[in-house]
């Protein structure tokens, strides 16, 4: 739909991309940040929202305790406005300005709160009969409401809040007022105390009437509430109808009012969108800081924003539609001469599309000019919807903000342009704020956070180490895994010296240029921003929530919705319960099914998978917080009927099951069994959700194959069914949380025992089915089984014919086994292994046949997929994987084996291949052991400048050296061996990295793998091959070259021994 607006209205359509919420005359808003597919960027203020949640009571309690209520409320909206004033230097007396007439207490009294009845059930319990009774609960502003929340819920902690804020009042004293000309002193005092018996305490309001009350959906934002009730999808495109703003708000082209009493104003969804994605921009910038000069000192210290300037800002954009790049670096040049353009990079360094001469140089004699520059260039020349960047959060940002600050603090004029203003509205400033948070994935590390009206940060590096398990997630190594570049090298310390002169200036500019393209080029090869956003419309919280926040909103919101679309249709209203301390609940065990059986399997193996299984699962039972029954006895207690041969039952048991070895799987009933009512008594939140979710998933893959891979349409509409696939699999993930909106282990319990008995059962029907061929199962995990089929029942001249019958098995196997389950479980065929090497659980390899696919090796959980292992071990364990299982050659793979460890030993394997990666997951001082990293670090941490010293959250590379000390006092930086301060101890190597992941492959193999690490005489280097000395090296060697490893003879695993042919390439 094209733009149409005049002096009185508008219409118009665009894509969502932020919100934010602001009051206007005590009323609650929100601004609707977005692009036309026209590409003007427009900002639309939704007028008196009115927020609102439940509480558990009826008309007459509320008739009862309002009063009381609304007293608490009073003082602690005036205590509110008070603290409020005192943050912002509130001129005024503060005693007066809360008891005087008119004052905060006053105005607090008149605070409108709207109470209206309700009826429906908690969600988290099942029910008959009649619907409970709730309030719904409606301020006019968001503030208010969640004050009036706060003494409904816990009224002895409101009680406090007022008595501390009292006290705090009555510490205050009224101002005097002044003596008049000639008046009489005892008049003056009469009239002093009459003056302050104005401002007199009021009393203490009386003792709470209630006990706690439940409260609904008042822990949700106001801004996710009112997008739900008006069918407003985050991210989507949306159609408003509104007044052209006569004073604008926003700084954005177009600025539109939206008042929701007028019937003809309204923000709603557009149902035809223009096109896939409006054309967002996105702004990449990089700072370069000067590193602090210390006189007499070589080395330099981290920069600090009040001492130390910024140099330079690159600064790359695209926008989302085009892709197109443009490149821009704001230069600091205090002295001429000044620079107006970059030459072409050397031609050794031009390894990539980044054109140094293309970057639009501006160059400013003052610093806080340039920053200054920066901050227009963002807000009123390109205008971005999303600002990225390599760990921009924890530095660029930081750092920038605050010295722009430092910089106008000197110009000591408080009416000077600020340059750290960079949202939609033209003076509110961002300012980042620190926050501490601990995973134990991650360790504890502060993190900083910054809004920005109107736009999102997208921090590159955050988003990598959340979606890739990396060996480093430093930018030049990002950037060679994703892209196959590297960043322009210069030495940290000589940047002030670069400063100093204009080549210098050049190089430090073209740098920072190009460390701004890299995370463009990783947004748009990897659809960072894209999968985002279309994340954010699957699940219908805003972009923000998407990238700072956790999964579990993502499915309250869905559940928001769904409950809110069954009212709207005249089901009962289901509320979602505001939990300060969830039931208390056991841990649940896992989802590992089927024991592996260890060995080196030289026929095929079919890979039988359940599709989508979990979500299938809580589907196929009704899974839900509102349909779960603690056990059969409770459920025949409320009149529910179920046997094992019933068709119709009314609920259903998880029950657990009995597989003796050699036996007969069977289902076995206990009276602990968590159970469920079926849909047709009452369909499950849940499950619905995660109907529509499988369905509008199958809807995105089919639409994708009309499209080109790579356009925008094709990664829109993949985009859009891996967030659906994310969704479906966070819904089990919410359950079973241990902390958060609603934990329920039962239901995760009850999922991964289904999934147990079906995947034991898989295992009995193939078995039994095929047992005069002797088929066996050899693993099964989570949501896979693994089954071994012997040469006379898939038997084939050549290896296609062989993959082609195990394939139709396969398939044949997937259809029985579907029979015997509850729909929509489904066990599909997926693929064939041939041959596998399977040495327990999670940990196999095998060169895999998926049908319409080029074979390939597949590893799971082995050394050489892992990442606390030295490269060596990976490349050598992967290179003895694809002679074994791809080429079926144990010679080979035997005779490489024993190469790489002669190599080894004798120095001859690069430095790179040895150094070993583990992440600082808290600071140095925490760790109770000892380790090689966290000692390296301590070490660096003294000798290296605070830019360079390991940080927490990052890893750190290290290899070890020799030295009679224990392995983590021998730990040494990869630079030390380059440089010649110290080597390599190439036998820890051996005995501690290479050895056992050798030996636990080719011990499936053959029998003497002890004979594979034998080495008689060798040449020992002294220092690393990379060293300043390794000139001197390769001369001692010059007469020794290089040794082949002689042959061993191999003794192989019996079960691998062909009675008739005696060659070892025909084990296969």
């Amino acid at each position: 739909m094209a733009s149409s607006h005049n002096h009185w209205g508008m219409t118009t359509t665009f894509q969502h991309l932020a919100t934010s919420r602001f009051t206007k005359s005590g009323k609650s808003c929100l601004t609707f940040y977005g692009r036309t597919a026209s590409g003007e960027s427009i900002a639309v203020h939704v007028h008196d929202i009115k927020p609102y949640g439940y509480i558990k009571a009826d008309m007459n309690w509320w008739n009862t305790e309002s009063p009381y209520i609304m007293e608490y409320l009073k003082w602690i909206v005036a205590g509110d406005r008070m603290e409020s004033a005192e943050k912002w230097g509130h001129k005024g007396n503060l005693r007066q300005s809360m008891l005087g007439e008119g004052g905060w207490l006053d105005k607090a009294a008149e605070t409108a709160i709207f109470a209206t009845a309700a009826t429906g059930y908690n969600i988290r319990n099942v029910h008959e009969g009649e619907p409970d009774k709730f309030i719904r609960i409606e301020a006019e502003n968001g503030n208010i409401l969640r004050n009036v929340i706060k003494c409904i819920r816990n009224p002895e902690k409101a009680k406090q809040v007022i008595i501390e804020c009292r006290k705090k009042v009555r510490g205050l004293k009224a101002k005097r007022p002044k003596m008049g000309m000639g008046e009489d002193y005892l008049d003056y005092i009469s009239r002093c105390n009459e003056h302050a018996s104005q401002f007199k305490m009021p009393e203490m309001p009386g003792e709470p009437h209630w006990d706690k009350v439940e409260c609904m959906e008042t822990h949700l934002g106001e801004d996710l509430v009112w997008m739900v009730d008006n069918k407003v999808p985050a991210c989507g495109w949306l159609t408003v109808a509104g007044q052209i703003s006569d004073n604008p708000r926003s700084i954005c082209t177009l600025d539109v009012e939206v008042h929701t009493a007028n019937s003809s104003q309204y923000l709603i969804e557009c149902k035809e969108p223009p096109q896939a994605m409006a054309p967002f921009r996105v702004l990449s910038y990089d700072i370069e800081s000067q590193p602090h000069v210390v006189e007499g000192q070589t080395e330099t210290e981290f920069p600090e924003p009040e001492r130390d300037p910024v140099l330079c800002i690159g600064v790359s954009c695209f926008d989302m539609v085009t892709m197109e790049m443009k490149q821009l670096c704001f230069m600091w040049e205090p002295e001429a001469p000044y620079t107006n353009s970059y030459p072409p990079l050397a031609e050794d360094e031009q390894t990539d599309s980044y054109r140094q001469e293309q970057v639009e140089v501006r160059t400013f004699k003052d610093e806080y000019d340039m920053l200054l520059a920066f901050q227009r260039f963002i807000q009123h020349e390109y205008d971005p919807d999303i600002i990225t960047g390599y760990n921009i959060l924890n530095f660029d940002n930081v750092y920038t903000i605050n010295r722009a600050m430092h910089l106008w603090a000197l110009k000591e004029d408080e009416d000077y342009p600020k340059a750290w203003c960079w949202g939609r509205i033209e003076l509110r400033e961002c300012k980042p704020k620190a926050k501490y948070t601990w995973t134990a994935q991650r360790g504890g590390q502060t993190t900083y956070q910054c809004k920005m009206e109107g736009r999102e940060f997208l921090d590159v590096m955050k988003v990598v180490m959340a979606d890739h398990k990396l060996r480093s997630y430093k930018m030049d190594n990002v950037a060679a895994e994703f892209l196959g570049t590297r960043k322009i090298e210069i030495a940290y310390d000589d940047i002030p010296i670069m400063q100093k002169t204009q080549p210098g200036r050049i190089r430090l500019g073209g740098y920072c240029a190009k460390d701004a393209w890299i995370p463009n080029c990783i947004i748009i090869k990897m659809c960072k921003a894209i999968n985002a956003i279309l994340m954010s419309q699957v699940a219908g919280v805003s972009l923000d929530t998407i990238l700072n926040r956790g999964q579990q909103i993502r499915t309250v919101s869905l559940m928001l919705k769904k409950v809110k679309e069954r009212y709207e249709k005249g089901q009962t209203r289901w509320f979602i319960p505001d939990e300060d301390t969830p039931p208390d609940m056991n841990k649940f065990e896992g989802a590992v099914v089927i024991d592996p059986i260890p060995g080196f399997w030289d026929r095929p193996v079919a890979t039988l998978d359940f599709a989508s299984l979990y979500p299938s699962i809580m589907r196929a039972w009704n899974m839900c917080f509102s349909t779960i029954l603690s056990s059969p006895k409770e459920a025949e207690q409320r009149g529910y009927v179920w046997n094992a041969k019933m068709e119709n039952p009314t609920y259903r048991p998880v029950r657990t099951f009995t597989y003796p070895k050699g036996g007969k799987f069977e289902y076995q009933s206990l009276d602990t069994d968590v159970c469920f009512k079926t849909a047709e008594q009452c369909r499950g939140i849940l499950p619905e959700i995660l109907e529509e979710l499988h369905s509008q998933r199958k809807l995105a893959k089919r639409q994708r194959k009309a499209f080109a891979e790579g356009s925008m349409d094709y990664n829109v509409l993949d985009g859009r069914q891996l967030a659906l696939k994310v969704c479906m699999n966070s819904v089990y993930g919410f359950t079973g949380a241990s902390t958060g909106f609603l934990p329920e282990k039962r239901i995760a319990s009850a999922v991964t025992r289904a999934g147990r008995g079906m995947a034991n059962e898989t295992k009995f029907m193939c078995e039994d089915r095929y047992k005069e061929y002797g088929v066996k199962v050899v693993y099964g995990d989570t949501d896979s089984v693994f089954v071994h089929f012997p040469k006379s029942l898939c038997p084939g001249e050549t290896r296609e014919e062989t993959i082609e019958n195990a394939n139709k098995l396969g398939i044949e196997m997937g259809e029985m086994c579907t029979k015997a389950f509850l729909p929509p479980n489904d066990l599909e065929f997926e693929k064939v292994y041939y041959p596998l090497l399977l040495k327990g659980k999670k940990r196999y390899a095998g060169f895999k046949y998926e049908p319409g696919c080029k074979p390939k090796l597949d590893v799971k959980g082995f050394e050489c997929v892992r990442r606390d292992f030295a490269p060596i071990v990976s490349k050598t364990q992967k290179k003895v994987f694809v002679l074994l299982c791809e080429q079926n050659n144990v010679e080979a793979a035997v005779q490489f084996a024993r190469q790489t460890v002669i190599d080894l030993l004798e120095g001859r394997v690069p430095i790179d291949d040895l150094v070993m990666s583990k992440q600082l997951t808290r600071k140095v001082e925490d760790y109770k052991n000892p380790a090689p990293h966290v000692e390296l670090a301590k070490y660096l941490m003294k000798t290296l400048p605070p830019t360079q010293a390991p940080k927490v959250g990052e890893r750190i590379n290290f290899v070890i050296k020799p030295g009679r000390g224990k392995t983590f006092e021998r730990a040494a930086s990869p630079d030390d061996v380059r440089e010649g301060k110290c080597s390599i101890d190439y036998q820890w190597y051996l005995s501690n990295q290479l050895k056992e992941p050798l030996t636990r492959v080719f011990e499936m193999v053959i029998d003497n793998t002890d004979e594979i690490f034998k080495v008689n005489k060798l040449s020992k280097p002294k220092v690393g091959s990379d060293s300043m000395f390794s000139s001197w090296v390769s001369k001692k060697r010059e007469k020794t070259k290089k040794r082949t490893a002689a042959t061993i003879s191999i003794q192989r695993k019996d079960n691998l021994k062909k009675k008739k042919v005696a060659t070892i390439k025909n084990f296969f």
